[in-house]
């Protein structure tokens, strides 16, 4: 969409400076990759941004992508670059036979913690690790008893989690967040929001990370290994 240009205004008129992560298109010609990063860095009206990343490790395996982002990086249009996974399987293979990469973008929740035993040997590599999908595509913010019956093997959890928060006086997004920060090798969240009231909420959530991280080991009991409830695609 125009999402890069209507920012690259913003930040240009507002003076702000923000550190861009961007993805490439999966459709995109290998041998086209950096025009299409400079197309990025005209419509954001910068120099540079921080990291490219491809949309899945197939991408990024294809040689000439390799390439392409290993030549941005040496002329300094790009800091790092990487890819977003989906699995731990995929990440493994990644890992296992490489290319060799400097960020990943994973998913990883109160449910869904499968990545967890693999984000300290990412550190070690030195690759900056980002999460998403903390709120579980907002299947956490939904009544429990409301959900379909696919969601029965879960709905207790649910309903545990929601007195969770209640009992220790935390919104229920703070204790989420509060989950994915108090992951010492996560370095950033991504998130979404649809207003500025959900930004500012969604801010305040650090006040509350103290008690997040007391209550760690209730969070992880909550974890969930069905992909029929982690990978939203699966819903029904």
């Amino acid at each position: 969409g125009e999402s890069e240009a209507i920012l690259g205004a913003v930040l240009e008129s507002e003076g702000m400076s923000f550190e861009i992560v961007s993805k490439f298109p999966r459709d995109v010609d290998p041998r086209q990759l950096k025009d299409t990063l400079q197309g990025t860095l005209r419509r954001l009206r910068m120099p540079r941004i921080k990291a490219y990343l491809a949309h899945d490790s197939a991408c990024l395996r294809n040689t000439t992508i390799q390439e392409q982002l290993a030549c941005a990086k040496d002329q300094g249009l790009i800091s790092q670059f990487g890819v977003s996974v989906y699995s731990p399987d995929e990440l493994h293979q990644l890992m296992d036979r490489g290319p060799a990469f400097d960020m990943v973008q994973l998913p990883l929740n109160v449910f869904d913690q499968r990545f967890r035993t693999m984000l300290p040997e990412l550190k070690r590599r030195g690759v900056e690790v980002h999460v998403r999908s903390v709120f579980l595509q907002g299947l956490f913010f939904l009544e429990p008893e409301r959900l379909s019956p696919h969601f029965d093997r879960v709905r207790s959890k649910l309903t545990g989690l929601r007195r969770l928060a209640e009992e220790h006086r935390i919104p229920l997004s703070a204790l989420l967040l509060g989950y994915a920060m108090a992951q010492p090798d996560v370095d950033r969240i991504v998130i979404g929001v649809t207003s500025i009231d959900e930004l500012r909420e969604n801010l305040a959530a650090g006040a509350h990370a103290a008690r997040c991280r007391e209550l760690l080991s209730q969070l992880d009991a909550l974890a969930v290994s069905d992909e029929d409830i982690l990978v939203a695609s699966n819903w029904r």
